[in-house]
């Protein structure tokens, strides 16, 4: 399996998002939605307590649930409209097979990361039909434990980028790996050397976006839901926003992260698939 050591740092590719328009980031923790732009933040109530975000290539916004609502034996995946105002989860299909803590899109396929029943030292990567409402599984990552979330794909690199949490002494710290696609098995990269009991990613633009619930040292019955990037090379956290402070632990609740495209970005996805399709005829 290849490693990539990615030439661009977070600080170039947030000049790159900036040039092409403002970006709006979308975090989820539980039943609230958080919406940043241009540097302020708006939350939203939602009617189900969301696990991760990921948008496809045509700009919709999926999520799934943290919990198995109607107690069926399976989890609800949903498609968020109107983000930004008045965000309505819309259901698309009740056939996960777990909880999913995390999504996103590789070359139109979307991805998720799903615990192995019965390991808590492992979690499979799975891929995820909504049409069809099936899964698979494309392979275990190995070393990623119960609270592995979220995942960030760099197309341009074919890198996957998956996020653990390990306990160093008394402390958690956040773990980033890179991994190929085809090959699920990882390679750790580094650690951020923050504390989170939960986390959520995406890359987008050149730049990885993490949400990370960080338990307050000072009060442990209380956390900080922060979002910020992180250079792929070095490791290095850059805080954007805090989108919450001083709220009380809440077990269970897990963190999703989407970057919405800027309308330029979805005319030249669409301009990209019309030509390919062109060059087929």
């Amino acid at each position: 399996m290849k490693t990539v050591i990615l030439s661009m740092c977070c600080a170039a590719g947030l000049a790159s998002a900036a040039g092409a328009g403002t970006t709006t980031v979308l975090t989820s923790f539980g039943n609230t939605l958080f919406v940043t732009q241009g540097g302020s933040t708006t939350s939203f109530p939602i009617s189900d307590d969301l696990t991760s975000m990921a948008v496809a290539p045509d700009g919709t916004i999926w999520a799934t649930s943290q919990t198995d609502n109607d107690n069926d034996g399976f989890y609800e995946i949903y498609t968020i409209t109107n983000p930004t105002t008045a965000p309505t989860l819309n259901p698309m299909g009740d056939f996960l097979l777990d909880n999913t803590p995390s999504l996103t899109f590789i070359n139109g396929q979307m991805y998720g990361l799903q615990k192995v029943a019965g390991q808590d030292n492992d979690t499979r990567l799975i891929t995820i039909n909504p049409g069809a409402m099936t899964q698979a599984t494309v392979g275990n990552t190995g070393i990623f434990n119960i609270n592995a979330n979220g995942l960030g794909y760099d197309a341009p690199n074919d890198t996957l980028y998956t996020m653990s949490k390990g306990p160093i002494g008394d402390t958690w710290t956040l773990d980033y790996t890179a991994v190929s696609p085809a090959d699920p098995t990882n390679t750790l990269v580094g650690s951020l050397g923050e504390r989170t009991n939960n986390h959520g990613a995406e890359f987008y633009d050149g730049v990885l976006y993490v949400a990370i619930q960080d338990i307050d040292e000072l009060n442990p019955g209380m956390f900080k839901l922060r979002l910020g990037t992180v250079d792929t090379m070095t490791g290095d956290w850059t805080e954007l926003e805090v989108l919450a402070d001083n709220w009380d632990q809440a077990n269970g609740l897990q963190v999703g992260v989407a970057v919405i495209p800027t309308p330029g970005a979805l005319a030249l996805a669409s301009f990209a698939g019309i030509a390919g399709l062109r060059r087929k005829r």
